[in-house]
C-alpha cells in the first residue's frame, strides 16, 4: 500500500489515529486534547477529503466529548430502527399496525432506559423522549 497510493496509507493511519483516541482517552479533556492534535495532524496532511469531516467534527464537539463522560452511543437504537424497517417494509399491504406497535415499542424502550440511565439527551431520539418522559428519577 505504500508505494501504490501514499494517500490510502496517510488516510489510514489517521483513522486508525482517531480510533484510537476512541478507545484509549480516559476523559473529555484528555480527549479533547488529543483530538485537536488529530485535527491538526489532517490539517497539515493537506487531505482535502477530510475537510468536510473536520468540520462536522467542529460542530458536534461538546457532544462527541460527552461520549467520554460516559461510554454509550445510539448504536443499538439505530440498529434497531434498521432491522424494524424491513419488517415494516414486507408488512405492506396487510394489516402491520401490530408490527409498528411492537417495532416502536422496543426501540423506544430501549431509548427510555437510557434516559432513566443518564444518557445525554442528545443521543436520544427525540420522539423516544416524547414517549417516554423525563424517567431520569426512575430507579430500573
Amino acid at each position: 500500500m505504500d508505494a501504490a497510493s501514499p494517500t490510502l496509507k496517510r488516510l489510514h493511519e489517521l483513522k486508525e489515529e482517531f480510533r484510537s483516541i476512541f478507545e484509549t482517552a480516559p476523559d473529555p479533556t484528555t480527549a479533547a486534547q488529543r483530538l485537536q492534535e488529530w485535527i491538526t495532524a489532517v490539517e497539515q496532511s493537506g487531505l482535502k477529503s477530510l475537510m468536510p469531516f473536520l468540520t462536522t467534527l467542529r460542530n458536534w464537539w461538546d457532544a462527541i466529548l460527552d461520549y467520554f463522560n460516559e461510554p454509550i452511543t445510539s448504536g443499538l437504537v439505530e440498529g434497531l430502527n434498521n432491522k424494524i424497517k424491513p419488517v415494516l417494509v414486507s408488512g405492506q399491504g396487510s394489516s402491520s399496525a401490530w408490527l409498528m406497535a411492537i417495532a416502536t415499542s422496543t426501540t423506544s424502550a430501549y431509548a427510555c432506559w437510557l434516559n432513566a440511565m443518564g444518557q445525554p439527551e442528545h443521543t436520544i431520539p427525540q420522539r423516544a423522549i416524547m414517549i417516554c418522559g423525563d424517567l431520569t428519577s426512575t430507579t430500573l
